[in-house]
């Protein structure tokens, strides 16, 4: 039998425009320079990497929130959105290519004098009040009834987060990635108010998506003969690191 990817038609002409759909996650997605156009290490890898080697340019669209942009996704406004997680109902709406972009790790953010120093079971989480963005992925190790989650989904929801940190609303809150989290510590001046404790979890990969549709097969197969020869380089990370500076 001739493979799907053989004879689907190409969906890409010459210089065609490929949209990227971006929600909040700095330094990977977010507004960039005076014009606040979207961008970001995201948008870099495809500037840099993806869209020269598939002979076509890039936009990035947004940032939006991540419901928005995943309706914008299945609507086809969008072509792709980076960073994504692996859930059950993503994965029903969306095609995950084979190849993760990157993979990070999942952690909590608590005050300088928090009692909590180190987790290494889901025992330490007992009855403690733990904030995260709402969407977000929720690593196995929080998940019981003993654990109290409170999710947030306002656009500044990293500041409420760190608010109700400060205000002894929360024990902590949850980032499930790392250097994002390192990004929005040092933008918002609160590196000397908190400590970092990493989850005793596996490594969380990342991916880039696209719609369930012949034309986003395809491009999701375009995509990943590219990003398969990048990943385990390090450089989509470092795109990222770079604005950390």
């Amino acid at each position: 039998m001739v493979p799907f990817l053989l004879v689907l038609p190409s969906v890409l002409s010459a210089q065609q425009t490929i949209k990227i759909g971006i929600f909040e996650l700095a330094p990977f997605m977010m507004e960039v320079g005076p014009e606040k156009k979207a961008g970001g290490a995201a948008i870099d890898y495809w500037e840099k990497y993806i869209a020269p080697a598939m002979g076509v340019k890039v936009e990035g669209v947004g940032p939006f929130p991540a419901a928005r942009i995943m309706k914008m996704l299945q609507d086809g406004d969008v072509d792709a959105i980076m960073n994504m997680t692996k859930v059950p109902a993503r994965e029903a709406a969306f095609i995950f290519p084979p190849t993760p972009l990157a993979e990070t790790m999942s952690c909590l953010v608590v005050l300088k004098d928090s009692p909590l120093e180190v987790v290494t079971k889901q025992e330490d989480l007992f009855n403690l009040r733990i904030g995260a963005q709402e969407g977000a992925y929720v690593p196995p190790l929080l998940l019981d009834r003993r654990i109290a989650m409170e999710t947030v989904s306002d656009t500044n929801w990293m500041q409420t987060l760190l608010a109700k940190l400060e205000a002894g609303r929360n024990d902590a809150f949850l980032r499930v990635n790392y250097l994002s989290l390192l990004y929005d510590l040092k933008r918002l001046g609160a590196n000397d108010k908190v400590r970092v404790i990493m989850l005793p979890e596996e490594k969380i990969k990342v991916y880039c998506i696209f719609q369930k549709s012949e034309r986003g097969l395809r491009l999701s197969q375009e995509f990943d003969a590219i990003n398969a020869k990048y990943y385990g380089t390090q450089i989509y990370d470092d795109l990222a690191r770079a604005y950390l500076k």
